[in-house]
């Protein structure tokens, strides 16, 4: 009786994972972020510290294949508990009698949908336990299918993104050079906007489906969360310095800041840990700071600014593409 209220509990909880991760706004459910997030954590460690690369280019494919595996494989063990545990729960065509082997073979068929009758459940409740479980991962492998088209549609607008924003310039100082600066100055502006309304979409993407951090994409320049840090700072420039020549309109320079920031706040949940690991070095932005002359204090107001830089930078390394040297993360001199 009591391993019976187990294996009901485990169903309960797997059905419930299926329901957080497939049909709901919140994210992934408690057994796929567990073990997710724990697989995660090797293959960055295989990455960075071993310099391994090739699990975390097969990382977001073979979650996606994990994810169903694990729910099968849970409710595949408990239906041949409860057929176990039940007495006389399945019969043999030939043979009343069965094994336990008997059953493994029995739920596989049931689940597969490939039984050709040599065993079949004895009379009720044997016949609704195996119906549902048969039920159940038909049901299970149509959700999978309707999470698997809306991950690749987010995964090709991810791409576009990046692309977009390295079109406009690969480092902050070609970002400056060819939007604000000179006589084609602002000629960008309305591009550089537009990229606003597609990090907000790919922040609320990233928390309904938090496989999409665990996708990698190879090349250089490719790194979404380095790209909004070259954008970002060159923001920063002109927010500090407005009465430079061909800036983007101040109001629009502190949009497209509150945008970055909200895009931090909706994704920072999955990079917290991260992001306490590390301490931040950000020389690199107040060089650039001194080289076009801006005058900034460290005041309150700078330090919430770094902070959405510093989780940029905890972004990039939780996404694969910014190394840790002596628990000090900075902005790499080029996204790789």
């Amino acid at each position: 009786m009591f391993l019976s209220l187990i294996t009901f509990f485990i169903v309960l909880l797997v059905l419930y994972d299926i329901a957080v991760t497939i049909l709901s706004h919140g994210g992934a459910g408690p057994i796929t972020k567990f073990w997710t997030e724990k697989v995660w954590q090797v293959i960055l460690y295989f990455h960075y510290k071993l310099n391994f690369s090739i699990p975390i280019k097969m990382a977001g494919p073979s979650f996606i294949i994990g994810i169903i595996c694990v729910w099968y494989t849970l409710l595949y063990i408990c239906w041949c508990i409860f057929l176990t545990i039940g007495d006389y729960s399945v019969s043999g065509k030939n043979d009343p009698s069965v094994s336990t082997l008997d059953i493994i073979y029995f739920v596989g068929s049931t689940f597969s949908n490939l039984g050709i009758g040599d065993y079949v459940p004895n009379r009720f409740p044997w016949t609704i336990v195996t119906t549902s479980g048969a039920f159940l991962v038909t049901l299970l492998l149509s959700l999978m299918v309707s999470y698997v088209i809306p991950v690749l549609s987010a995964l090709v607008d991810r791409r576009r993104l990046i692309t977009k924003i390295n079109l406009i310039g690969e480092t902050t100082e070609d970002i400056i050079k060819n939007a604000w600066t000179g006589g084609s100055a602002n000629e960008l502006d309305s591009e550089v906007l537009s990229i606003s309304n597609q990090l907000l979409k790919e922040s609320y993407r990233g928390y309904v489906y938090p496989i999409l951090s665990h996708f990698y994409f190879q090349g250089k320049g490719y790194s979404l969360n380095l790209n909004v840090l070259n954008l970002f700072d060159a923001l920063l420039v002109q927010y500090y310095k407005p009465s430079r020549q061909g800036n983007l309109a101040y109001i629009k320079v502190k949009f497209m800041i509150r945008t970055i920031e909200k895009y931090t706040q909706n994704s920072k949940e999955r990079s917290d840990k991260v992001y306490k690991s590390f301490t931040y070095n950000h020389e690199d932005l107040f060089e650039l700071l001194k080289e076009y002359k801006v005058d900034f204090e460290k005041n309150e107001e700078l330090i919430q600014l770094l902070t959405i830089r510093e989780y940029l930078l905890a972004f990039s390394y939780f996404e694969g593409k910014n190394s840790k040297h002596k628990k000090v993360l900075s902005k790499p001199r080029e996204c790789n």
